[in-house]
């Protein structure tokens, strides 16, 4: 049987992708139901499903790539 990573552990995997440039590598960490709440007076804040925050992070990526 296989260990359970920690929350942290996910939590940093996932940024881990974020930061290599492999967002889609990330969309393992996350659940089908779960919701990303970007906060915040700007044109990206709002609640994100997987598949939808993922494209905004690959968009937000390609607009600010030292980021």
């Amino acid at each position: 049987m296989s260990a359970v990573p920690a929350p942290l552990e996910v939590v940093q995997q996932f940024f881990g992708c974020l930061g290599a440039r492999d967002p889609l590598a990330g969309r393992a960490f996350w659940s089908d139901d779960a919701i990303w709440h970007l906060s915040g007076r700007h044109s990206r804040a709002r609640d994100y499903r997987v598949d939808d925050y993922l494209a905004m992070l690959t968009d937000w990526f390609a607009s600010y790539p030292s980021y």
